[in-house]
């Protein structure tokens, strides 16, 4: 440690005061091993592995560093507070724990912190970190096992530029992201494995977010798999007051309560190139189930398209005066529609579409799991089946190309053809059914054994193929899964070099 540092440690007083420890403030840069070095006994060291047991504040201007792959250990109810900036980039993992899996720590909390990045860290058996006003990357990260002791969601955003991207997400108590109600919050939430959040099972979904100001709200390339039945997927809502504006594309939504919900006014969502399917699990029709819920005001809208929404109780179910658009292609709005919908119902009947508003819907040039007119008419309820509702406008229908119906078990076929080479190194070439492309335009994803996508992307089918590099990704076997519209399949690959 430099004399810079250690003689303002010897002028500022240890400033160890009931437990804690509170770095001087004089602008330099911390390790662990200089907190155990001048932390009077708050932070220690044992057989390599770091324990803090009382309180640390990092103070505006200094910088604490992680780049080795440390193991630190905090004890019960303790919290880090940063003004500063810690940055975590250790060449492996860093594992930020409790001491005791039976006893959490309180949690980190971020404050007017302006650089704050955190990589390749486990961090586990805490109360939740809050963000406040601060702007700061949390990336390729596993989050897993916290309470609520800090926080309610186990990341919790406020005001800043929180970018959240490539990482693993699962089994805290409560959401995995959340916002406070009054809360000015966008955070950029960007391909990542979240799964099996909220495991008290209170009615929270595992995206919990309200009030973005006048920033926007980015969930892109996640994939969000639920586990109890009162969790729902996403939810944006501003019951709480505010506006909100989010942009929702390219997530794998499934096993949730529900898909995606949108409550209250003052709301606008762009909800594109979702697959969202098989969100029932709480299997009661009348508080949930929906692959896209819309819950408010006029001022509730939304754009939606190219979405894939199957399985799930409602297709789309819309109420109170809230007006998405579906599809409509005019001189004014240009909405491509093209969402495909297939077996969404409850009690023995199928509701692609349930417009339980008075308000007129366009719904314009999409596939309703059927090229019959009638049998269209008879998955879409409003104001034909009751007199106060608002008519759905949703002619023209889109046909698929080549698809007359969606194919059903007796009648299915691969839209795989090949895989070639399979082991393979470095290029992998897909061959495709051109019967069954519904778009040129082909979205893949690589994921591993345990579901974390290793490489996500669109190519261009040419001649009825597309070439995926899979050069950067470790030599193993992997799960690629190839959408193509409505269409989707998986098939297992193996890399080797």
């Amino acid at each position: 440690m430099g004399r810079t540092l250690l003689s303002a440690v010897l002028f500022c007083v240890n400033l160890l005061v009931h437990g804690q420890f509170i770095t001087p403030g004089t602008g330099v840069n911390w390790t662990f091993d200089d907190l155990v070095l001048h932390s009077d006994g708050v932070v220690t060291v044992d057989n390599s592995i770091y324990m803090v047991h009382g309180d640390l504040i990092l103070t505006a201007n200094d910088t604490l560093k992680i780049i080795t792959n440390n193991h630190v250990q905090f004890d019960p109810n303790v919290l880090m507070t940063v003004y500063g900036v810690f940055i975590a980039n250790p060449p492996g993992q860093a594992i930020l724990t409790a001491s005791s899996p039976a006893q959490f720590f309180k949690g980190f909390r971020f404050e007017n912190s302006p650089a704050s990045a955190l990589h390749n860290c486990l961090i586990e058996y805490g109360g939740g970190i809050q963000i406040i006003d601060s702007d700061m990357l949390i990336e390729e990260c596993v989050i897993r096992y916290f309470n609520k002791s800090n926080t309610t969601g186990a990341i919790q955003v406020s005001q800043g530029k929180v970018r959240l991207v490539n990482n693993e997400i699962y089994q805290n108590i409560g959401p995995a992201i959340a916002s406070a109600a009054n809360a000015l919050a966008a955070p950029q939430i960007i391909g990542n494995h979240i799964w099996s959040n909220n495991t008290d099972n209170t009615n929270m979904p595992q995206i919990n977010l309200g009030n973005s100001g006048n920033d926007t709200i980015r969930i892109v390339g996640n994939t969000i798999t639920g586990q109890f039945d009162q969790a729902g997927g996403i939810a944006v809502s501003t019951l709480a007051g505010g506006d909100c504006y989010s942009i929702i594309e390219d997530n794998i939504i499934t096993n949730n309560r529900y898909g995606i919900a949108a409550i209250g006014s003052s709301i606008h969502s762009e909800i594109h190139n979702n697959v969202i399917s098989d969100n029932d699990i709480q299997g009661v029709p009348n508080l949930g189930g929906s692959g896209l819920n819309f819950n408010g005001a006029v001022t509730n809208t939304a754009m939606v398209s190219g979405n894939t929404i199957n399985g799930n109780l409602w297709g789309i179910t819309v109420q109170g005066s809230a007006r998405p658009n579906l599809g409509e292609r005019d001189f004014i709005i240009v909405n491509p529609g093209e969402n495909f919908f297939y077996n969404n119902g409850n009690s023995g009947s199928l509701y692609a579409l349930y417009n339980n508003t008075a308000q007129n819907l366009k719904a314009q040039y999409n596939y309703w799991g059927t090229t019959n007119l009638d049998s269209v008419e008879m998955v879409i309820f409003h104001q034909p089946d009751d007199p106060g509702l608002g008519l759905v406008d949703y002619m023209p229908i889109l046909i698929p190309l080549g698809t007359d119906e969606l194919p059903s078990q007796e009648k299915s076929q691969n839209l795989i053809l090949n895989i070639f080479p399979n082991p393979m190194s470095t290029v992998v070439i897909v061959h495709l059914n051109e019967e069954l492309l519904t778009s040129r335009f082909i979205q893949y994803t690589i994921l591993n054994l345990n579901g974390t996508a290793m490489k996500k992307d669109r190519a261009i089918a040419k001649d009825n193929h597309i070439k995926i590099d899979v050069g950067s990704i470790d030599y193993g076997v992997y799960f690629l899964s190839i959408r193509s519209g409505s269409k989707m399949e998986i098939r297992s690959i193996v890399v080797s070099r």
